[in-house]
């Protein structure tokens, strides 16, 4: 044992030697050949920026992330009133829910590329201004098809931070302090839609379900102000050379320049290594939505819940969450760092050279114990349903539950991103893509699944889902991930 640990020690200590003594050849070097260069710092680059100044614009982006995920659960809990209002049935209520989930998963592949033409601030300003004109809509809507329509619309212009929020903390922050501050950021994904019906559950009870929707407006009225006047432009292309034909107009020349393909975006998952990394977290928060969609059905007939306190069941997931997302942040660039460091010493001593990348899948090593809270969780909650325990019983496994999944998720998107630094906005899109479309099909059926299989297997069905997935993917990963990362051969698209 006490081998074991002097090796490991040892190994990290000489990574560290070792990165000194690089460091310093380089600075050696640079002091002879590029004096000058060495005393500029580029202020335009945002990883340049002062600390206060990346904080500012951190909580800028992620409040516009959290309000999507906020907005897509808000009325949850006045969904039997809505239904009334409407004068329809609950599966078409939730297909708003689902089909918002979907559009939210498909209009980031569109804002992603977008950001990357315009910049990422004026596209955080329109789709914020969009979002509270959408919300305004929603409120004052009379018929089912008006409100059918304007959600989604709703969705389209709440979904920009979901696909740009990712590539904009990898604009600011470098691999050593990115996955902590990833894990904060992803926190929104989980956390809005827990905090969601807490709210919209006290707003149905206390005014009605409209005033959720001018809430919204007025949330995304502050954060237009905010993306206004504090967010500053984190898009950096220094080596960025526009088209120019001269033989063209002004007009086609800026088109030239501006036009993209929003799916494009979607060949990312035509590589082998970011479709797997993406599969589980996407398949478990499908499952999840399958649980949230269907919680008032669930805890009004068997404990007595009125909508505000359907929405207070919520805070089960989401100190589980608060946990993963402190865990997460404390912990996963220190061990990522202890784990590289170990490996990169081992490859140097051996005589082999590190690629950017290369150690990219050790950002997965701690899944395990992410998978073990998942599955601990629907199995928790779904059998504490059904034998009708006290209702802190499923909201403890619901905690369970929210902890293992952000956890989970604050992991896989790490892990895609560090291997695809450059498009981390794709590829945050992507990963949302994904995570919606999951999270649409299961709250679609949850409530079909739930009166055919019950709370018990229905919900270890669930846990067997994301248990298998995780098993097939993560050991191909861990072994093949790099190399099908570094080899264009790998990837179903020519594109690389």
């Amino acid at each position: 044992m006490t081998s074991n640990k002097t090796d490991e020690e040892s190994s990290l200590h000489t990574a560290i030697e070792d990165t000194k003594q690089h460091q310093g050849q380089e600075e050696q070097q640079h002091q002879k050949t590029e004096m000058p260069q060495e005393v500029f710092v580029d202020l335009l680059n945002p990883q340049n920026w002062s600390s206060k100044k990346k904080l500012f614009n951190f909580i800028v982006i992620f409040i516009n992330a959290f309000v999507s995920f906020f907005s897509s659960s808000i009325y949850v809990p006045a969904i039997l009133s809505i239904q009334e209002f409407f004068d329809t049935n609950i599966v078409v209520i939730n297909a708003t829910i689902a089909l918002y989930l979907m559009i939210s998963g498909i209009a980031p592949l569109f804002w992603a590329p977008l950001s990357q033409r315009i910049g990422r601030k004026p596209t955080y300003i329109i789709a914020m201004l969009l979002y509270v004109i959408f919300s305004v809509v929603c409120g004052v809507s009379k018929n089912i098809g008006l409100f059918f329509a304007f959600r989604l619309l709703q969705g389209v212009a709440a979904s920009a931070a979901q696909a740009i929020g990712g590539g904009s903390v990898a604009d600011m922050y470098n691999f050593q302090s990115r996955g902590k501050m990833m894990s904060i950021f992803l926190l929104g994904t989980v956390f809005g839609p827990v905090l969601g019906p807490i709210v919209g559950g006290y707003i149905n009870e206390r005014l009605n379900w409209q005033w959720s929707f001018y809430l919204m407006a007025i949330i995304g009225g502050v954060i237009s102000l905010l993306n206004i006047f504090i967010l500053s432009e984190s898009l950096y292309q220094p080596n960025h050379n526009p088209i120019r034909d001269e033989s063209k107009s002004k007009l086609s020349n800026w088109w030239a320049n501006f036009k993209f393909n929003p799916f494009t975006s979607l060949l990312l998952l035509t590589h082998i290594d970011v479709l797997l990394g993406c599969l589980p977290m996407s398949i478990s928060f499908g499952l999840f939505y399958c649980l949230v969609t269907v919680l008032e059905p669930t805890f009004a007939p068997l404990y007595g819940f009125t909508s505000g306190s359907v929405g207070l069941a919520f805070l089960g997931g989401g100190i589980g969450n608060l946990l993963g997302a402190l865990i997460c942040a404390l912990t996963l660039d220190r061990v990522h760092m202890r784990l590289i460091g170990a490996k990169r010493a081992e490859l140097e001593r051996n005589g082999g050279e590190y690629k950017h990348g290369m150690f990219s899948e050790q950002r997965l090593v701690p899944s395990p114990i992410a998978i073990f809270f998942i599955v601990v969780g629907f199995i928790f909650y779904g059998w504490f349903l059904q034998a009708k325990f006290i209702w802190i019983a499923p909201l403890i496994g619901m905690g369970i539950l929210g902890f293992g999944l952000f956890s989970l998720i604050s992991m896989s998107t790490n892990y895609v991103i560090e291997g695809y630094v450059p498009q981390a906005a794709a590829m945050t899109s992507v990963c949302n893509f994904l995570r919606c479309v999951f999270g649409m099909m299961f709250s679609l059926l949850s409530s079909t699944i739930n009166q055919s299989l019950g709370y018990g297997w229905t919900y270890t069905m669930a846990a067997l889902i994301s248990l298998g997935i995780s098993l097939i993917c993560f050991p191909l990963l861990m072994k093949y991930g790099y190399k099908w990362r570094s080899n264009p051969i790998f990837s179903w698209s020519t594109t690389k």
